[in-house]
């Protein structure tokens, strides 16, 4: 988002992000094959919603595993939803 440092640099790879299982409530590990996979995540009407939060008009927090010079970390993403 404008005026902020962006989580993600130029060579990083996106590894997976955790989202909330359906059935237990409790996050896990979605892995990602493709940066398409994940702007789908985030316009996903309801994989991506968090509670509470209208994604079209304030951006929703995304936990998110890379690898960055050899060292997986764990990072948050903000997004908002897409009119598409």
């Amino acid at each position: 988002l404008a005026g902020e440092r962006p989580p993600l640099a130029p060579g990083d790879l996106l590894l997976a992000i955790e989202l909330p299982d359906v059935a237990t409530g409790r996050n896990g590990l979605r892995a990602l094959e493709s940066p398409r996979q994940l702007g789908a995540i985030f316009n996903d009407r309801v994989l991506g919603k968090q509670k509470d939060v209208d994604h079209y008009k304030v951006p929703a927090e995304y936990p998110v595993w890379i690898e960055r010079g050899g060292k997986v970390e764990r990072v948050i993403v903000k997004a908002l939803r897409l009119l598409w």
